[in-house]
This record gives structure tokens, sequence and C-alpha cells, in this order.
């Protein structure tokens, strides 16, 4: 039972990924006739996928160090305001 639970789980995780796919990044505009071209064309969808999602965290990983500098640098200044 609890095997089944986590089939579940997996498959609805694969579909919500698919559905992103279809509707966010075109995958359901794909108009290919040949098989190798479709499959090229899936794969380079993922692809791009994979790659937003990269970039996105990159992306909150410098925001979230440019904050933690930003605020650490703000407290020295502060504390030098303080001591003089």
């Amino acid at each position: 039972k609890k095997q089944e639970y986590q089939d579940n789980t997996d498959r609805i995780e694969v579909e919500r990924t698919f559905s992103l796919s279809k509707r966010c990044y075109g995958m359901s505009c794909i108009t290919t006739k040949l098989e190798e071209t479709q499959l090229t064309s899936i794969a380079l969808s993922v692809f791009v996928t994979n790659l937003f999602r990269i970039q996105r965290r990159i992306l909150c990983a410098l925001l979230h160090l440019f904050r933690f500098w930003h605020d650490r640098n703000r407290c020295k200044s502060w504390k030098l305001q303080i001591a003089a």
C-alpha cells in the first residue's frame, strides 16, 4: 500500500511537469511529423525547462547573497556612525 502511494505521488509529479511544459514552454505546439524530430523537439523543450529552473535558482542565490552583503555593510556603517 505504501509503495502504491509513492508510485501515485511520483506519477502526479511527472504529469504536473509535463502539464507545465505544455502550457509555459510550448510543448503543446509540436507539429513535427517524423518520430525522430518529435523526440528532438520534446527533448529541447525539457532542456529549456531545466535551463529556466537553473536560471531561477542562480538568480535567487545571487539576490540572497546581495541582500546579505548589503545588510552586512549597512550594519558596519551604522556602527561607525554610533561610535563617532
